[in-house]
């Protein structure tokens, strides 16, 4: 085993017992690991970008200095409203009860990431906690 294995296995060794220690120990769920590590990277990723700033290093691609067109932010936002458009009208047909078959994918669906929820230790699937 070379250089190149040895710090693999000690990355990948402090890796599984950070996750074990956030898992078993603290008895957190999977989806409370996931955005441990994404708060954590993207705290990381501004006193990086704020560090560089200041030390006057450019850096080619400033997180920081990101920016999106109207065009843009007006394309997301539709793009939203219609997802929660089309789901608010599924949802109002199959509440009505006049498509059996909708009603019933509805219900199994909700029953299921409920049952789901309660697998995963307490956690939401679909709606925060």
């Amino acid at each position: 085993m070379g250089a190149g294995g040895s710090w693999r296995w000690a990355v990948g060794a402090v890796c599984g017992g950070l996750v074990y220690y956030h898992c078993a120990v603290r008895r957190a769920s999977a989806v409370s690991l996931a955005a441990d590590v994404l708060l954590v990277l993207l705290c990381s990723l501004s006193i990086l970008g704020l560090l560089f700033r200041h030390l006057h290093i450019s850096v080619p691609v400033d997180p920081l200095e990101w920016q999106i067109s109207q065009e843009m932010a007006n394309s997301i936002v539709a793009s939203l409203a219609n997802t929660i458009g089309a789901a608010e009208s599924v949802l109002r047909v199959a509440a009505t009860g006049h498509d059996k078959k909708l009603l019933f994918k509805v219900v199994f669906t909700l029953y299921f990431l409920a049952a789901l929820g309660r697998v995963v230790s307490g956690a939401a699937i679909a709606y925060a906690e």
